[in-house]
């Protein structure tokens, strides 16, 4: 059964892959950023980013590798906290409309204490003059071409996870993974 999964979760990956992107910017490679325990690449502002669109978006900005950084060590700190109690982090694991949080506290320990495999897609949205860092987390094992192009996956579980975080307020604003299907 595991592995009937994975294989679904690895086919899906490969088919959502390209999103809708030309040719010419299927082939630019985004800028690759990496720390003591991440490696991620930043996607500018002019790729064709209306995947990550959602309500409230108003634009789209390009983090900075100090931007990262920040967004970075804010999901370890909130990751960390969630483990010592998921009751008591703020804000709490998002379980919203197609939002989920982590299925149990085994499933976020086995997330943070495997954080270095994901690799990380770093989008950058505006919701009027608040900027915002969108985290896409992608295990490595089912990422392919995170270097150059976007992935939006619709399913996978905590294979698939986000963080969005306020780049002026250095605070997390929610963190999800995909549903299971």
């Amino acid at each position: 059964m595991k592995c009937s999964a994975t294989l679904l979760l690895t086919m899906c990956a490969w088919i959502l892959a390209p999103v809708g992107q030309g040719q010419e910017r299927q082939a630019a490679r985004f800028q690759v950023v990496a720390g003591r325990s991440y490696e991620g690449a930043i996607i500018p502002a002019t790729h064709n980013l209306d995947w990550f669109r959602e309500p409230g978006v108003t634009n789209f900005w390009t983090p900075t590798p100090e931007d990262v950084e920040v967004a970075e060590e804010l999901l370890l700190a909130y990751l960390t906290r969630a483990v010592a109690d998921p009751r008591k982090v703020v804000p709490p694991l998002s379980s919203v409309g197609t939002m989920s949080p982590p299925s149990s506290l085994e499933e976020l320990r086995e997330l943070v204490g495997s954080l270095p495999r994901y690799k990380r897609q770093y989008v950058g949205r505006a919701y009027g003059d608040r900027r915002r860092i969108l985290v896409n987390g992608l295990h490595d094992t089912l990422a392919r071409s995170w270097r150059d192009r976007t992935f939006n996956v619709i399913d996978g579980g905590c294979g698939y996870w986000h963080l969005e975080t306020d780049v002026l307020e250095r605070r997390v604003i929610r963190f999800w993974c995909e549903p299971s299907a």
